[in-house]
Parts: structure tokens; sequence; C-alpha cells
């Protein structure tokens, strides 16, 4: 009867091993997103005036009108702004501005925006 009863300790022990949180690899942070470079002339002069544009009120830059909403504070504890840019002869294009350190740079886009889906075929 022991071997019985060592194959039903290993077998528990088995199952209980099995059933338990899996240990996964060790994951760094999540960095946070890198900087876009601006695209043109437009981009770093509107990087430049950013911390003087008023919010929701469109601002003539160049030869383009910027709308900046106001700021706010991100989960990644940057300040930032949502922008849309409408020039000339172009479709709107909307931009992400955030703030680290006194410095505002321009973050990847994650969602495509409306005037991108309108831009762009299936």
């Amino acid at each position: 009867m022991r071997p019985f009863f060592h194959a039903l300790a290993l077998s528990a022990a088995l199952a209980v091993g099995c059933a338990g949180p899996r240990q996964g690899p060790e994951h760094a942070a999540v960095s946070p997103p890198s900087a876009v470079a601006p695209g043109d002339e437009l981009e770093r002069e509107l990087l430049r005036r950013l911390p003087e544009l008023p919010a929701e009120q469109p601002v003539a830059i160049h030869d383009a009108t910027v709308i900046a909403r106001a700021p706010y504070f991100a989960a990644s504890g940057r300040t930032c702004r949502a922008l849309t840019i409408e020039a000339s002869g172009s479709p709107s294009r909307a931009r992400l501005a955030c703030r680290e350190d006194g410095s505002w740079f321009f973050v990847p886009q994650i969602f495509r925006s409306e005037a991108t889906d309108a831009s762009h075929g299936p």
C-alpha cells in the first residue's frame, strides 16, 4: 500500500504545481514613447510656441491653422496636448505633443485620427 500513497502524494504535488501561477520571463518596465522629430518648419515653430497657445482657439502659424487642446496630465507623468493642424492645400492632421523637463516634443500616434482615416484607403 505504501507505493500507492507515494504515487498519490506525487500526483497531488504535480497537480498543485501545475495549477499554481506560472513563472514568466522578467520584463523591464515599459519604456515611454520615444520622441518623434518635427516633420517640417511648421511643426518646429508649433513646438516652440506651444506653451503660449490658447486652448481650443485657432491660431495661424505660417500657412496653417492650429488648434491646441487643453493640456492634460498623462499616465506617463508628462503634460500633453492634442493638436489639429490644418495647412492650406493639405488634409488636416492630428499630432500629440508632450512636455518633459520643460521641452515639448511630438510622440507617436497610437490611434488613427479621422483625418488619417479619410486620407488613406482600406
